[in-house]
């Protein structure tokens, strides 16, 4: 099964769970409603905890590495990325039939701020596949 084909079944149980709790609230019991709320409240957290991202892909190109004295460099920002301030990050080379794994310096600062290094004549085409 396709990850978005299990997301729509979860939120489907979801729905049904909601309903049933729906049912079975006493209108009449401060209780009930609040387990009802609070029902309604772990839903939507699980929804939207469903669509949120778990990785960061950014593609680059070898016109996107800047050049230093004998490095070049790609940077990508927290703020870009959204993995928060210790993310793992997996590097990948272009080739003729997609990306293979590639060894690049990997550098990440206090705010998740991330810089991947390579010299000069080691430019690459390919991505970062950043992790939470």
């Amino acid at each position: 099964m396709k990850k978005k084909q299990i997301q729509i079944v979860a939120i489907i149980f979801l729905f049904v769970a909601i309903g049933l709790l729906y049912l079975g609230t006493d209108k009449s019991s401060t209780a009930s409603i609040f387990g009802l709320i609070s029902g309604i409240l772990s839903a939507l957290a699980s929804i939207i905890s469903l669509f949120s991202p778990s990785s960061y892909i950014h593609k680059f190109n070898v016109s996107d590495w800047k050049e230093y004295k004998d490095f070049s460099i790609v940077e990508i920002k927290s703020s870009k990325h959204g993995m928060g301030k210790n993310p793992t990050v997996t590097t990948y080379q272009k080739n003729n039939t997609g990306y293979e794994e590639c060894m690049c310096g990997i550098e990440k600062d206090d705010n998740g701020n991330i810089t991947i290094t390579v010299s000069n004549h080691c430019k690459i085409e390919g991505k970062a596949v950043i992790t939470g």
